[in-house]
């Protein structure tokens, strides 16, 4: 569109591309400026267009006004191929293509991010021959305005602020050139887990607490089972608790148990891992559980400590010696040993009678010195009378700490021969004989004893 002016009234517009003429307008009485207007659309885009226009009277004067232009009706092109967003996750800073990019299998836990175009081979990250503008969206509001460079290359930085409530974020780019043509939007997800997972209960047993709602979680500390059973309620508020895992030491390198959620999600998770101890070393032991939920934040945790102890104490016998003969009331002393020996030890003696294959019990009169030196025994008033004679095994029980005890299978005994006559006086005749009669030649009749 333009103006025409001519004191002669009537003017015509004409417009020449290549050798053709061609009117475009006609001004009836111009003798003041009068506005033209020529429509164009519909015209092929281009760059770098040339275009005369000409105003002729009726008297065949002129002048000519030649205009140079671009025509651009493309939209610009997102090429994801070339786009890429950038976060942090568990596992530190990735970068995915978008092409290939899938936000239900990816977590970050950083609100933080770089979106970026860049040009490779020839190929853009926008195809666009004119100048545009990228605006980028979280949700409905525009948060950056970006100006690529060489190549249509971009970066931009920005922060979808997440909360608990609201982790997963849409993300709108959209291009604008500068003839108004406005993009397909390009939209993608981000996932943000910023939280750590919680731990509710975390508790050890003997016994499986499943299998036996009524056994009670470990407070003892003394341990003589062959498995243990770690009782967990926890928990993650935005992608779920994913792995939880029990390791041997703060160090969490030894890994004893560990259970995999198939399919996580927020909220609770609560069950039961059997760990085999069995093999283990005696001693004490403070594990460890870690909690890993799908983004990958973790929190780690110490258990109860416990001492691991399945050795029964060990009875060495000094009086009466192995064979010895015994009879009337005896005593037997000896020591004990063990890894967790009792302030207070429980004990109880059992014989093997001579003849008889198990062993009973001993409780008649017996007694228990408890004021000798810690892991000295001393059980006195053993009425031998009461068991027989001949070859008698004694068995000392005592349990430890860790409720080991002294077996009938593995305990050590004691071996004594039972024989009443074994210490009776021993008479002999030194001026008589005891065969047929003797007679005496005075009155004195000596020996021995």
């Amino acid at each position: 569109n333009g103006t025409v002016k001519d004191s002669s009234g009537t003017v015509k517009i004409y417009y020449k591309e290549g050798g053709t003429e061609t009117q475009v307008s006609e001004i009836g009485s111009c003798t003041e400026s009068q506005n033209w207007t020529h429509n164009i659309s519909g015209e092929t885009s281009g760059n770098n267009k040339t275009r005369t226009y000409t105003a002729r009277d009726k008297y065949g004067r002129e002048s000519s006004v030649t205009i140079k232009y671009n025509v651009d009706t493309i939209k610009p092109v997102f090429n994801s191929d070339y786009i890429s967003i950038s976060g942090e996750t568990s596992a530190g800073s990735k970068t995915y293509n978008l092409n290939s990019y899938n936000s239900s299998d990816i977590w970050f836990t950083n609100s933080l991010f770089t979106v970026k175009g860049e040009s490779s081979g020839g190929n853009k990250p926008v195809t666009e021959e004119n100048n545009f503008t990228i605006q980028i969206k979280v949700g409905n509001e525009i948060v950056s305005t970006l100006q690529p460079g060489a190549n249509n290359a971009f970066s931009g930085t920005l922060d979808v602020g997440t909360t608990e409530a609201e982790y997963s974020k849409g993300i709108t780019l959209t291009a604008t050139d500068e003839a108004g043509n406005i993009s397909s939007p390009l939209n993608f997800t981000v996932n943000v887990d910023k939280d750590f997972p919680e731990i509710t209960t975390k508790d050890l047993y003997t016994e499986n607490p499943t299998e036996k709602p009524g056994a009670q979680a470990l407070t003892d500390n003394f341990v003589n089972k062959d498995k243990i059973y770690f009782k967990y309620i926890v928990s993650d508020a935005v992608s779920g608790v994913s792995k939880i895992e029990v390791y041997k030491t703060a160090a969490m390198k030894d890994l004893i148990g560990s259970f995999t959620v198939t399919s996580p999600s927020k909220g609770n998770v609560e069950g039961i891992i059997e760990i085999d101890i069995s093999n283990f070393e005696s001693k004490e032991y403070d594990f460890y559980v870690k909690v890993t939920d799908k983004a990958g934040n973790t929190t780690s945790s110490d258990l109860v400590n416990f001492t691991f102890d399945k050795t029964a104490p060990t009875v060495t016998y000094s009086k009466p010696s192995e064979n010895s003969n015994v009879n009337k009331t005896i005593s037997i002393e000896g020591t004990i040993s063990d890894l967790n020996p009792p302030a207070d030890w429980k004990w109880a003696l059992k014989v093997k009678k001579p003849g008889e294959i198990s062993f009973t019990d001993i409780t008649h009169s017996v007694s228990f010195d408890t004021s000798l030196p810690i892991g000295s025994f001393k059980i006195s008033g053993i009425d031998t009378t009461q068991i027989g004679e001949g070859n008698a095994k004694f068995l000392v029980i005592a349990k430890d700490k860790a409720e080991n005890t002294i077996s009938e299978a593995s305990g050590k005994t004691l071996t004594l021969n039972i024989n009443q006559d074994s210490d009776r006086p021993e008479i002999s005749l030194s001026t008589i004989s005891t065969a047929g009669t003797t007679t005496l030649s005075s009155g004195t009749i000596t020996g021995t004893i």
